[in-house]
């Protein structure tokens, strides 16, 4: 399973969750993709691999990719600190300590969501929420 694919299900289940979140519905920006910055707030979405391992030493162990989930959370300075400490909360919700397939058939599981005030930067007061998370490749069957 590609860093794309991984990327763009964890991508969809925070868009999908920020389009029901009210004035917590901001745009995404994603690696590698061309974003118009919006004046009030948005958030921006980082999938960090680790080292991949067997799980086992036997031929048919499972794979495990373990990484990190960072979701920047941006806010222009202009706007209050609240909206900000909301959107951090809701982000880190969405993933913290849920499980959930690809379609490869690989389990991505979330730990807890920690996240970190980075300060003011350019006219933006910034926080980072990071989940760690591993995802278990299933093994290939004989004959696939």
């Amino acid at each position: 399973m590609s860093k794309t694919t991984l990327e763009q299900t964890i991508g969809g289940m925070l868009l999908f969750a920020l389009s029901g979140a009210g004035d917590l519905n901001v745009p995404i920006q994603f690696e590698n993709v061309r974003f118009n910055q919006p004046h009030d707030a948005y958030v921006s979405l980082h999938i960090l691999a680790g080292s991949s391992k067997q799980t086992e030493l036997k031929e048919s162990a499972v794979v495990r990719h373990p990484g990190v989930i960072q979701i920047d959370c941006l806010v222009s300075e202009d706007t209050t600190s609240t909206l900000l400490n909301r959107l951090v909360d809701f982000v880190g919700k969405v993933f913290e300590r849920k499980s959930f397939m690809l379609p490869d058939g690989a389990r991505v599981i979330c730990r807890t969501a920690d996240d970190k005030y980075l300060g003011q930067l350019e006219g933006w007061a910034r926080n980072s929420v990071s989940i760690s998370f591993y995802r278990d490749e299933a093994p290939a069957l004989p004959g696939q």
